[in-house]
């Protein structure tokens, strides 16, 4: 019986990881659960991921900011495994957390809000790729390490 599920581990996976990970697809709301595992994906060295950790900790200590975890995932989409662009993200989310967010999870819906109203069906398409590709971004750096930065 274990032969038959080992079968089934794409990317080495074990099964039950592959459905824990298949949840957040539906809970993308658990940032602080999915955060420190994108972290240690992304930055598999310790001391790596303790001067991201660092980097990033400037950002929630101040009353407007909010969603701490959520923008620290957006912070790490926009930069990769570049300590500089993260740093450059923090920054920008320490003057206003949005201008992150917008940028992560709603790329191409920035500056299209007039089709809400004026083409509905064309915005869904849009907010639906958007999250598409969230969700790829984030479930590619968990299964294997890849980080598709595609808009």
């Amino acid at each position: 019986m274990r032969g038959s599920v080992a079968a089934a581990k794409p990317f080495g996976m074990l099964l039950t990881d592959q459905l824990q990970i298949l949840n957040f697809r539906f809970q993308m709301t658990d940032h602080s659960k999915l955060l420190p595992k994108l972290l240690e994906k992304m930055f598999p060295v310790v001391e790596d991921r303790a001067l991201v950790v660092d980097i990033m900790g400037r950002y929630g200590h101040e009353g407007f900011h909010r969603e701490a975890e959520r923008v620290k995932m957006a912070i790490l989409k926009l930069a990769g495994k570049s300590p500089e662009r993260i740093r450059y993200y923090t920054l920008m989310a320490c003057r206003d957390y949005r201008d992150v967010l917008s940028a992560a999870e709603y790329p191409n819906q920035v500056g299209k809000y007039f089709l809400k109203e004026k083409d509905p069906a064309r915005y869904g398409e849009i907010v639906e790729r958007d999250k598409k590709q969230y969700q790829d971004w984030y479930l590619g750096v968990l299964w294997n390490g890849e980080m598709s930065r595609d808009s």
